[in-house]
C-alpha cells in the first residue's frame, strides 16, 4: 500500500491516465522472500505428508495441493492449520517450525524475525563468501550496518530459542508427569517465540512452569530480540575514543 500511495507515476497519453507502480527495495524483498518461502514450504509439506494417512493421505490431489499451500502460508501469518500437526511427521514439523521462526513482513502483526531480516542475513553471508564488503539486492546497495543488525537479530533469536528449547526439554523430561514428543516441544516453543498460535496440541498437557516459559517466549518474540537487547543495554552514549585495532584469526 505504501508503494501504491507514494511510489506511483501517472503517465498521460492522449487523455488516458495509466498507473505504473514503482516498488521499493523493501517491498521487492518481502514479495520475493514470501514467494520463495511459500512455494518452497508448500512443496516440502506436500512431499512429506503426501502419503501420511493422518494428514494429507486421504485427500484428493487438489485438496493436497491447496492444504499444503495453506499450511505453508499460515505458518508465517495466521497460525491456522487444516490438519492435525500432532499427526504430521517430525520433519514436516521442523519445516513448519523454520517458517514460524522467519515469520512475516516488517511492521506487520506477524511474528518471527521477519522476512527482510532473514533475507538480509542470507545476502550478507553470501556476499562475504564471495569476498564482497557491500550488500546489494535488485540493483541497490543496502547499508552495511543494517546487514549487521539483521545478523545480530538472527543470532540472538537462535540463541534465545536454544535456551527456551533446552529449558523446556529439561522441565518436561525431568519434572513433568508425562513425556511428550521431542519435535512437538520444539515446534510449540518456536511457535510461542513467533507468536503464531499454531500448536501440536500439547499446550494443555505441559507443566505450569513450561507455560510460564512459553509466555515469556511470546513476550520476547512480540517485543523483538533486538529491542529487548537495546532496552537491557540502556541508552547509547557516543564513544569519545577508540582502541587500536588488532586482527585475530577465525575459522
Amino acid at each position: 500500500m505504501n508503494d501504491l500511495i507514494h511510489h506511483r507515476r501517472i503517465l498521460g497519453s492522449r487523455g488516458l491516465r495509466r498507473f505504473r507502480v514503482l516498488l521499493s527495495l523493501e517491498t521487492k524483498m518481502i514479495l520475493m522472500g514470501s514467494l520463495v518461502l511459500s512455494i518452497g514450504g508448500a512443496i516440502l509439506v506436500f512431499s512429506f505428508e503426501f502419503s501420511n494417512p493422518n494428514t494429507l493421505g486421504p485427500m484428493s490431489l487438489s485438496e493436497k495441493v491447496i492444504n499444503s499451500i495453506f499450511t505453508s502460508m499460515s505458518t508465517r501469518t495466521a497460525g491456522f492449520n487444516s490438519f492435525n500437526m500432532a499427526q504430521s511427521y517430525d520433519y514436516t514439523n521442523m519445516i513448519c517450525a523454520f517458517l514460524l521462526f522467519i515469520g512475516g513482513g516488517p511492521a506487520s502483526t506477524a511474528g518471527g524475525i521477519k522476512i527482510t531480516t532473514f533475507v538480509l542475513a542470507i545476502l550478507m553471508i553470501f556476499n562475504h563468501i564471495k569476498g564482497r564488503d557491500n550488500i546489494s539486492f535488485f540493483g541497490r546497495e543496502i547499508p552495511y550496518n543494517i546487514g549487521v543488525r539483521a545478523m545480530v537479530i538472527l543470532i540472538l533469536s537462535i540463541f534465545i530459542i536454544g535456551i527456551i528449547v533446552l529449558a523446556t526439554l529439561f522441565i518436561e523430561y525431568s519434572h513433568a508427569e508425562e513425556s511428550h514428543y521431542f519435535s512437538h516441544l520444539i515446534f510449540d516453543a518456536i511457535s510461542a517465540f513467533g507468536t503464531n498460535g499454531m500448536s501440536t496440541g500439547i499446550s494443555q498437557e505441559i507443566s505450569d512452569i513450561t507455560k510460564i516459559l512459553f509466555s515469556f517466549a511470546m513476550f520476547i518474540g512480540r517485543l523483538g530480540p533486538m529491542t529487548l537487547a537495546l532496552l537491557l543495554a540502556g541508552s547509547q552514549k557516543s564513544v569519545e575514543y577508540r582502541f587500536f585495532q588488532e586482527k585475530v584469526r577465525i575459522g
